[in-house]
């Protein structure tokens, strides 16, 4: 019986036509008898209507909406806060949800003995499902642990292994975007068992993001940086990239670097700790015959310069 087992969390915010989609696929599958928590960022859309509308094809539906907009990373660490089930699971209102072939998982939820379940992310072949080992032995294997696991409703985690140490953690990663990430690299330190469903039960849903991807960049940066030992801080930040430096990604992290100055500089001292001296080298190497590089360089003394003219005429 998953009563009690498995508490689900929906965070929503002016997507009502989205979130009608999420709670339809809900209704009609056997999660509809799971406690299920609307986390409603104080829309100003018609989503109460359509919170209105669902709530009696539930068993135990309630809606939360909070006085005002708290931010989307907040609002998703309310449902660690509320949670009082075995495993929590949160999802986003915008989600593809194929929730026909759930059985293992199920199981796994009845047996307790987890303290993380991925059950799908990005849109890419499925190719672990079914195994149960640590995200250690699976990231040598090829599996993308900490890419998959940045996507949140990739995870279905045991809440009462998502202690209060993690939510301050949280919360303080908020500026980095990726809140719940210090938990999954404890899964990580703590030698624990993840389960990875046989069957995909979910994909993000892509190109909804609010973001541009050199902001993004710096976010997985500096998430990848709560870690404490070089050597995991490097395979973290690589698992994005394929698990390796090659030109593409030497190139994008130069034009993320050129295009502000504080941008450069957490770049430029993420390279200098975690790369390797070759790497470091054709990065360096690229920089200093780049024209943009130049450019940037010529901009940033002409402004010094009209800044020092400036103060001396007043």
């Amino acid at each position: 019986m998953l009563e009690g087992r498995l508490e689900i969390f929906i965070i929503t915010y002016n997507r009502a036509s989205k979130l009608e989609n999420t709670l339809s696929k809900l209704s009609n599958s056997v999660l509809k008898n799971c406690k299920i928590t609307i986390l409603n960022n104080c829309s100003s859309d018609d989503t109460l209507e359509i919170c209105g509308k669902y709530v009696n094809k539930f068993s135990n539906i309630s809606i939360v909406t909070h006085s005002i907009n708290i931010g989307s990373s907040p609002n998703l660490l309310r449902a660690f806060e509320l949670s009082q089930s075995d495993y929590t699971w949160i999802l986003c209102d915008d989600d593809f949800l194929s929730l026909e072939s759930m059985d293992d998982v199920f199981q796994v939820i009845e047996d307790c003995k987890v303290d993380l379940i991925h059950v799908g992310a990005h849109p890419e072949p499925w190719s672990f499902g079914g195994t149960l080992d640590t995200p250690h032995n699976l990231l040598i294997k090829g599996y993308h642990y900490y890419k998959y696991s940045s996507f949140l409703p990739n995870n279905i985690f045991k809440t009462q292994t998502f202690t209060k140490k993690h939510i301050i953690n949280a919360y303080n990663n908020c500026v980095n975007a990726y809140p719940h990430m210090p938990f999954i690299q404890d899964i990580y330190a703590n030698n624990a068992n993840i389960y990875i469903s046989k069957n995909k039960i979910l994909n993000a849903s892509i190109g909804t993001q609010n973001y541009d991807e050199y902001t993004w960049l710096i976010w997985w940066i500096n998430t990848s940086k709560l870690l404490k030992n070089p050597f995991e801080i490097r395979v973290a930040f690589l698992d994005h990239f394929e698990n390796k430096v090659n030109s593409k990604l030497i190139k994008y992290m130069l034009d993320v670097s050129i295009s502000d100055d504080n941008h450069a500089y957490t770049i430029n001292g993420f390279i200098k700790k975690n790369f390797l001296w070759n790497e470091r080298l054709n990065y360096n190497l690229l920089k200093y015959t780049t024209l943009k590089f130049y450019v940037m360089k010529y901009k940033q003394l002409l402004n010094y310069m009209l800044l020092i003219l400036f103060r001396k005429m007043r």
